[in-house]
């Protein structure tokens, strides 16, 4: 257990360069289908230009815990808002996501760490964004076609399993080159929204709100 948050925040940046985690097994039946191509990718939060959706949020850090609501709303084409408050409103986090990556607007003294803003940043552009085309450096699918595996190339080798439209079911990050998991978002039993890191604690957790 961490004694301090300088210590916790020591031991994510050394659990950032080194993972141990388990390792990542495609299903045997799954076979590549094309390589190198540009696909359409809908991730789990996928917010229509000046519409806004409200998930009930809490972060988990080594001992640190917040909680509330998280917002987002399209405001351009090419970038996504991102607002975390308490339940009586307070801003925490306000947060835009972009092709060009993820700006800090705001954000409470507690969160106002470049490890943890790093880490929001990452696991909210891992769950949500822009509708867009993606270069995918190879899309697998299984020998019934009810499932696909795009897998995406880069400073981090990340693993989107999606129905054949393209729609998120679970997305698996792993180390470059490797199959050692970093890091998983998925829906759990619930329907909450879940990201989970594997060589450090940090978690993300999200359930959608039905605002009448």
């Amino acid at each position: 257990m961490c004694r301090s948050m300088t210590r916790c925040l020591l031991l994510i940046s050394i659990g950032l360069t080194f993972s141990c985690g388990r390792k990542l097994v495609l299903p045997s039946d799954t076979l590549v289908q094309r390589e190198q191509s540009k696909e359409v990718l809908v991730k789990f939060i996928q917010v229509e230009r000046d519409s806004l959706q409200t998930y009930e949020t809490a972060v988990s850090a080594y001992g640190k815990y917040f909680s509330g609501a998280t917002y987002f709303k399209n405001t351009k084409d090419t970038a996504l808002r991102v607002l975390f408050t308490t339940y009586t409103g307070l801003k925490l986090l306000d947060l835009e996501l972009s092709e060009k990556g993820c700006s800090t607007i705001y954000s409470v003294e507690q969160l106002n760490n470049p490890i943890v803003l790093k880490l929001l940043c990452h696991d909210f552009g891992l769950i949500a964004g822009i509708k867009k085309e993606v270069d995918v450096t190879k899309v697998y699918n299984d020998k019934e076609g009810e499932n696909e595996v795009l897998m995406l190339k880069g400073e981090k080798d990340l693993y989107y399993y999606t129905t054949p439209a393209h729609a998120m079911i679970k997305v698996v990050e792993t180390v470059p080159g490797k199959t050692k998991i970093q890091t998983e978002a998925y829906r759990d039993v619930d329907s909450s929204l879940v990201v989970k890191h594997r060589n450090f604690n940090f978690k993300l957790t999200l359930k959608k709100l039905i605002v009448d």
